[in-house]
């Protein structure tokens, strides 16, 4: 018998029309990480022959579900050298990827900003030129604590306040703050949603926005733009 056979017959099967509930009868914490590592294509093959569209799996109390897709998005991340395998490598990050998958698909913007540093670490393409001015992919490794430094120095109260709301609670629904555009410096007001998330042991910030959701409230200034 296969080993992915082995780890689907410790679970029971629910299904409500649209998700499979998948629920190991023991240890569902190690049991719900090696289905995701060894399961996962047979999860997707049920998922396709019941019509359904996602599986949820279950990790035990107070932890939040592995889950699985069954026409999963391509996330442009997951395009970049050694990250093709992220799924089979780490699938708890692989699924706390999936909602940010799912949003890229619906054209918004997900961008990863390391809370130790703040140097970007991803931009998808629905950044586009006319809002930041430069390509997506150029944003990788941009240092955005300068953007938030308004007056050139001192970093934004609202800077402080996004890491604090963060650290506190995990996520932040429609966050409003302004940021230096630093090709032009122009003052932009953005809204955001931004998540807390353990990225490859490092702590991150994922944003997801609207590729409109911006207003410019002073148009671009020589003395402004970041070098």
């Amino acid at each position: 018998m296969f080993l992915s056979e082995s780890l689907l017959e410790t679970c029971d099967f629910s299904s409500d029309g649209e998700t499979l509930f998948i629920t190991p009868n023991r240890s569902p914490d190690f049991i719900s990480q090696n289905v995701m590592r060894y399961a996962e294509d047979e999860i997707k093959a049920k998922l396709k022959k019941q019509g359904l569209r996602r599986a949820e799996i279950f990790r035990g109390a107070g932890l939040k579900p592995y889950q699985i897709l069954a026409t999963p998005a391509s996330f442009s991340l997951f395009s970049e050298p050694g990250l093709q395998k992220v799924g089979r490598s780490n699938p708890v990050l692989a699924s706390a990827l999936d909602p940010f998958a799912e949003a890229e698909a619906e054209g918004k913007i997900v961008t990863i900003v390391s809370m130790l540093n703040d140097k970007c670490k991803h931009t998808n393409p629905a950044l586009t030129i006319e809002r930041g001015k430069r390509p997506a992919q150029e944003w990788t490794g941009y240092d955005y604590s300068k953007s938030w430094r308004l007056d050139g120095e001192n970093l934004s109260e609202e800077y402080y306040d996004l890491r604090h709301l963060l650290r506190r609670d995990h996520q932040i629904k429609g966050y409003e703050y302004s940021l230096i555009r630093p090709d032009d410096g122009a003052l932009v007001r953005y809204v955001t949603d931004y998540y807390l998330l353990d990225f490859f042991g490092e702590e991150v910030r994922v944003g997801v926005s609207d590729p409109g959701a911006y207003t410019i409230l002073e148009n671009g200034r020589g003395d402004r733009i970041i070098q």
